[in-house]
C-alpha cells in the first residue's frame, strides 16, 4: 500500500510524500522488490544516483522477483548516472542475460563498449539492439552511423545518415554528424 501511495505521489509532484511512503514501503517489507525498485526510480529521478543504485541493488538481489531484469536496467542507468562504467555495463549485462529483449540496456551496451573502443562487441550488441526494436531513435541511428564509419563500411554509414536526416532532422545526433561529415 505503502508503495503504491508512492508512486501516486510521485505522478502528482509530492516529492516530500512520496519519498515518506516509499521509505514506509521498504521499513515495512524489506525484501519488496517492486518497493526497492519504485524507490529506486523515484531516487533516480530526483538526482540521487547514490541513494538509487543503494535501491535498485537490493531489488534485483530477489531472484524470484518477474521484474528483476527491469531492476537490473535501472540499476544500469542509475550506475551511469553516478559515474560507475563498470558497476553499469555489470547490471546491464545482467538485464539482458535475463530478458534478452531488453532494448535500453542493448543500447547502453553497445554504447559502453563504442566509447571503450570495443567496437566488436559494440556492433554485436547493436545488432542484438536492432532485432528487438521496431523503429530506431536518433541516438542508436547515431551509434550505427559511428559504428559503421569505425567499421569502414561507407554505405552503411551513408544508410543511417540517410535515415538520421530524414527522420530526426532536427536532432543533436543528426547536428552532431553534420559537425562530422
Amino acid at each position: 500500500t505503502h508503495d503504491l501511495f508512492g508512486r501516486l505521489y510521485q505522478m502528482q509532484g509530492d516529492a516530500e510524500l512520496a519519498e515518506r511512503h516509499f521509505r514506509m514501503a521498504v521499513r515495512s517489507d524489506g525484501s519488496n522488490a517492486r518497493a526497492r525498485n519504485d524507490y529506486g526510480v523515484f531516487l533516480y529521478q530526483q538526482g540521487r544516483y547514490r541513494d538509487a543504485v543503494e535501491q535498485l541493488e537490493r531489488a534485483a538481489e530477489d531472484p524470484d522477483s518477474p521484474s528483476r531484469p527491469v531492476a537490473y536496467e535501472n540499476l544500469g542507468l542509475a550506475n551511469l548516472k553516478a559515474g560507475d562504467r563498470t558497476g553499469a555495463r555489470s547490471a546491464f549485462s545482467r538485464a539482458v542475460m535475463l530478458d534478452r529483449r531488453m532494448q535500453i540496456s542493448l543500447l547502453e551496451l553497445a554504447e559502453l563498449s563504442f566509447g571503450d573502443d570495443e567496437f566488436e562487441s559494440a556492433a554485436n550488441w547493436y545488432q542484438r539492439y536492432r532485432l528487438v526494436v521496431p523503429r530506431q531513435s536518433a541516438r542508436s541511428l547515431w551509434l550505427g552511423l559511428r559504428l559503421a564509419r569505425a567499421a569502414g563500411d561507407v554505405d552503411q554509414e551513408a544508410s543511417y545518415a540517410l535515415q538520421l536526416k530524414n527522420l530526426f532532422p532536427l536532432s543533436a545526433e543528426y547536428q552532431s554528424y553534420r559537425e562530422t561529415a
